[in-house]
């Protein structure tokens, strides 16, 4: 059985195995890491599941007014090595102004 159409486009980016990973993250007012650095990831996509409007950024001292906002209910942030370089290898980290705010996250990484 072949791979669905989308694995085989980013396997044309990076030959190899790929793997999917979907978390849900927990966020609250002191920042958090969403993901770890990973040269091997392709893609990554953050979107704001929760409640509570979220910053996010790769500077592990993001604040919520220093960093991308996610707002809530808005299209999530997605990055490939395509158009964003290094930007979906890089570790990101989340804060919100509130408690309980989620940030789920998918990364497609090279295996």
């Amino acid at each position: 059985m072949s791979r669905p159409a989308l694995l085989e486009a980013l396997a044309s980016l990076a030959p190899g195995p790929l793997s999917v990973t979907v978390s849900v993250i927990t966020v609250g007012t002191s920042a958090v890491m969403l993901i770890g650095n990973d040269p091997e990831r392709l893609c990554l996509v953050l979107a704001n599941s929760g409640a509570d409007a979220v910053a996010v950024s790769p500077d592990a001292g993001v604040t919520i007014t220093g960093g991308v906002i996610l707002p809530v209910n808005a299209p999530p942030l997605a990055w490939n090595p395509v158009d964003h370089f290094i930007l979906p290898g890089v570790a990101w980290y989340a804060v919100s102004g509130t408690a309980g705010a989620k940030v789920t996250v998918i990364s497609i990484r090279r295996i």
